[in-house]
């Protein structure tokens, strides 16, 4: 098969780390894990740079356009998996706040009480 048209198919090694990349993104998505997301994000990052890597090299066989758009396209894949993860931990995986919650209801009176005399605040006349 020709490299030209190969390179265009997309079923190329690099590109194929790609793919990897790409899945890897989308279990960040669907993931409601932190460190799930954090072990996920680094993976796509580095596999995203492997292809980079692999990818860029320019090739003999292939046309000068077809050399340019590789340069072009690894890099902005990267920079996409970079905005994906960004957003990931920004837009899409926004956690809910924290809330105490008391235990007993003694715990209850004592944070609507205010605080104890002599901490604080001054008494009031």
């Amino acid at each position: 098969m020709n490299e030209e048209l190969k390179e265009w198919l997309g079923i190329k090694p690099a590109d194929f780390i790609v793919y990897l990349t790409g899945v890897a993104i989308v279990g960040i998505y669907f993931s409601k894990n932190i460190t799930v997301d954090i072990i996920l994000s680094i993976a796509s990052v580095i596999l995203c740079v492997i292809s980079c890597f692999m990818g860029m090299k320019s090739d003999s066989r292939l046309s000068s356009f077809s050399n340019c758009v590789k340069r072009i396209a690894y890099p902005l894949c990267l920079i996409v998996v970079i905005i994906c993860i960004y957003l990931n931990f920004s837009k899409w995986n926004i956690a809910e706040p924290l809330v105490m919650k008391p235990d007993n209801p003694s715990d209850k009176m004592v944070a609507e009480s205010g605080p104890p005399e002599g901490r604080g605040e001054a008494p009031r006349p």
